[in-house]
């Protein structure tokens, strides 16, 4: 019986140590909650200013975090985890105000991997 529960416990052990362990979190699945946006910095710019966007959920990889401002989308050129996290602010991107984006007052979105954040920050593209 000994032997038996031995050469069970070794088979086991075998199986668990191969390079394809299919036991291990898959990357390909995405497991995200939708962003959230706490602010802004500035709150107000003009075509070509740089805006930061304060909040958590967004994606590590800069790219990945697409922002609408004015109307028009556009794609985070830096990504920061924030050094002193306050209120929900763990995280930053940054992007520059588009061309063609709408003045005046408008809702800013941030969409990381089909998930939009709370609809109720605002920024003022300016002339």
């Amino acid at each position: 019986m000994r032997r038996l529960f031995f050469l069970m416990a070794v088979t086991l052990c075998a199986a668990c140590g191969g390079d394809n362990d299919s036991f291990l979190f898959d990357p390909s699945v995405v497991t995200q909650t939708p962003p959230l946006v706490t602010r802004t910095d500035p709150a107000a710019g003009g075509v070509g200013s740089a805006v930061t966007i304060f909040g958590s959920g967004f994606s590590s990889i800069a790219a990945n975090n697409i922002v609408t401002l004015g109307g028009v989308s556009a794609i985070a050129e830096t990504y920061a985890l924030a050094a002193d996290p306050q209120g929900g602010e763990v995280e930053s991107i940054t992007i520059t105000v588009p061309t063609n984006a709408v003045m005046g007052t408008n809702p800013v979105f941030v969409i990381v991997f089909e998930e939009t954040s709370n609809a109720d920050m605002v920024f003022t593209v300016t002339p």
